[in-house]
């Protein structure tokens, strides 16, 4: 439990790194697994982790993961809707300082988010106390190749920056949110759909970067 008068109830992390290689597999088709890149904090507790690293593959010939389920820069915030005293029961946090994501090799069969998750006892609960939070996360695209999923979203973090490394990348039926920077330094990207989300302004360098829609306020 999170008391705020003591040193009790928060577990801490200052680096942490998953790195999935080789020929590992996690999850399946029918039964996926989510990576997160923060801790789980649940009963007002605090979990926080200072910087996080997760990377799907390696430069290595052989490295070649493959992942079924989706990727959060952050962690899972559990909230039971509890109510009552003491008040801190209420709210849970899992906080992460700062991210990285790198898909390097293999395959991810899910999405990417730049935050974590809150999850409540059913999907109806709005007022949720509990918050999953990360200050900023990158999401490299080191490989055209990787990404399998549908949706790399920036959404809920106020610094996020997508960035893409290799020569050409088509991202046709990939929906792309809420970055503030897309960086395409030595890289063409062609058919990218893209909503601003909650970011009132994204700056877009190198490439050429090929827009084929726009959503958000313009």
């Amino acid at each position: 439990i999170q008391d705020p008068t003591k040193d009790v109830g928060t577990a801490h992390v200052a680096e942490a790194s998953i790195v999935i290689g080789g020929d590992a597999q996690i999850g399946q088709v029918d039964d996926r697994s989510n990576v997160f890149g923060g801790g789980v904090a649940a009963n007002g507790a605090l979990a926080s982790v200072g910087t996080t690293t997760i990377q799907i593959g390696t430069t290595e010939e052989t490295s070649k993961p493959v992942v079924y389920g989706d990727i959060y820069a952050g962690g899972i915030a559990q909230d039971t809707q509890y109510q009552g005293s003491p008040s801190y029961y209420e709210k849970s946090t899992s906080r992460v300082g700062e991210a990285t994501i790198n898909l390097v090799s293999g395959e991810l069969h899910g999405n990417v988010y730049a935050n974590g998750v809150v999850n409540t006892p059913n999907e109806s609960v709005t007022d949720k106390k509990s918050v999953s939070e990360v200050g900023k996360t990158t999401v490299n695209l080191f490989s055209a190749d990787v990404f399998k999923g549908e949706t790399i979203d920036g959404q809920g973090v106020k610094e996020t920056a997508l960035n893409f490394v290799a020569d050409s990348y088509d991202m046709k039926d990939v929906a792309v949110s809420g970055f503030s920077t897309i960086g395409a330094e030595s890289a063409t990207v062609s058919n990218l759909s893209y909503d601003f989300g909650d970011k009132a302004v994204t700056v877009v360098t190198g490439g050429p970067v090929e827009f084929t829609s726009f959503e958000g306020d313009l």
